[in-house]
């Protein structure tokens, strides 16, 4: 068996080992969420859909766009796993409303929280024993932004590059 081989087996193995144990001991998490990217036949050739709309193409388009960088609002607070990787049925979109109190409401006071450069680096590298910092829970994110009338009656696709695996965004409309 050659070096190359040999490396592959025991990376593999190590992947293994590390699924056995967090498995084993419980400390994975299960998400139960529908999955919203698919690929539908059209005409022969596979076209990305994404929330049953055709993902036209991942080049950057000629579009107007709002650049929401800049200075957010930021608290964070004990999330309920169960209910974030849950399904977005009614019963559990309740339990999201009732977790998150006023925060989601346009006049919601949110003077008291961390001003947060975006786009930027959630973790602060403080002097944890895991580095870099070891955080599981949830963060709201707020941040006022008006949207142009010349962008009335038209598509409008809000784009976030760093979510972390789940995110539930609210709108004031």
């Amino acid at each position: 068996m050659d070096v190359r081989n040999m490396i592959i087996m025991v990376s593999v193995l190590f992947i293994l080992m590390i699924n056995h144990f967090f498995y084993t001991e419980g400390i994975s998490q299960v998400a139960n969420l529908t999955p919203t990217l698919t690929l539908k036949n059209v005409e022969g050739a596979y076209v990305p859909y994404q929330n049953g709309i055709p993902v036209p193409t991942f080049e950057k388009q000629q579009r107007p766009m709002i650049d929401l960088a800049g200075q957010w609002k930021k608290q964070r607070f004990m999330a309920d796993h169960d209910l974030t990787l849950g399904q977005r049925d009614a019963v559990n979109y309740a339990a999201l409303l009732a977790e998150a109190g006023d925060c989601y409401k346009p006049g919601f006071d949110d003077t008291g929280w961390e001003d947060k450069a975006i786009p930027g680096v959630e973790n602060l590298m403080n002097a944890y024993e895991v580095t870099p910092e070891y955080y599981e829970d949830g963060i709201w994110y707020r941040r006022h932004f008006a949207v142009p009338d010349s962008l009335d009656n038209h598509f409008a696709k809000l784009v976030f590059y760093s979510v972390n695996y789940v995110a539930d965004v609210w709108l004031k409309i």
